[in-house]
């Protein structure tokens, strides 16, 4: 009877201590039970080594891939224009004006296109002696503004905006700008290269055009009486 009671506490004691094994505090628990507990989203995850390719086998797998990508085409160099008449409340007078907008070609001395300029032409109608009256080149600041906003100063329409001068809710309107130049002088306003519609021509390094003399060489414009409010009249002074 005895060694039956000894083989019973023996067989019990077998199958009890891994329970207080696992239930005490102070015992780390083991990898297996670790894995079997946490989520495998929230366990700790290792830092990826990133390989670093040498610069020969990356150099060639950027032309593969710039090879297997069609080139993009760019448009040509183009001039273009379209004229459009108006009449707007200016200075207290109803004036008469034409409205062109067109783009011409910066060329380089040998006749290649490097850059098409975009400008706008407020012209007044009717005048008497057009080589007598008055003509404003209009640029707007930057770096990287166009002249759009001049537009709004200056030119024959502008936007609707509170009486203290701030932007009104949309939807958005305009309105005959009484505070216009036109009445005085006609108005071409004038995007620098990279600034509003005008571009480099195809092949050219935008950075030629961006800075003091760049500026100084591209912008001197002859506009001609004779053929005020066309592309024809606008050419750089080179």
């Amino acid at each position: 009877m005895r060694i039956n009671k000894v083989y019973v506490a023996t067989y019990a004691l077998f199958f009890v201590a891994p329970l207080f094994a696992q239930a005490d505090p102070q015992q780390p628990p083991s990898p297996s039970s670790q894995q079997m507990t946490v989520p495998e989203a929230q366990r700790p995850q290792e830092p990826r080594r990133l390989v670093q390719q040498p610069p020969q086998q990356a150099q060639a797998r950027t032309e593969e891939s710039a090879a297997g990508r069609p080139q993009r085409q760019l448009p040509p160099a183009e001039e273009k224009s379209v004229v459009t008449h108006h009449t707007a409340r200016i200075a207290g007078q109803t004036i008469n004006y034409t409205a062109t907008a067109a783009t011409y070609i910066i060329k380089a001395d040998d006749g290649t296109p490097k850059a098409t300029m975009f400008y706008a032409a407020y012209t007044k109608d009717d005048v008497a002696n057009p080589a007598q009256r008055p003509v404003s080149f209009v640029y707007n600041g930057g770096p990287g503004s166009a002249s759009l906003f001049t537009h709004m100063g200056m030119g024959p329409r502008t936007v609707v905006l509170t009486p203290d001068g701030h932007g009104m809710p949309a939807p958005y309107s305009i309105a005959d700008n009484d505070y216009s130049f036109l009445d005085a002088t006609d108005l071409v306003f004038i995007d620098a290269i990279s600034t509003g519609y005008s571009r480099p021509a195809p092949g050219e390094t935008p950075a030629q055009f961006h800075g003091v003399i760049a500026d100084a060489t591209g912008f001197p414009i002859s506009f001609s009486s004779t053929s005020r409010g066309t592309d024809a009249g606008l050419r750089p002074n080179f």
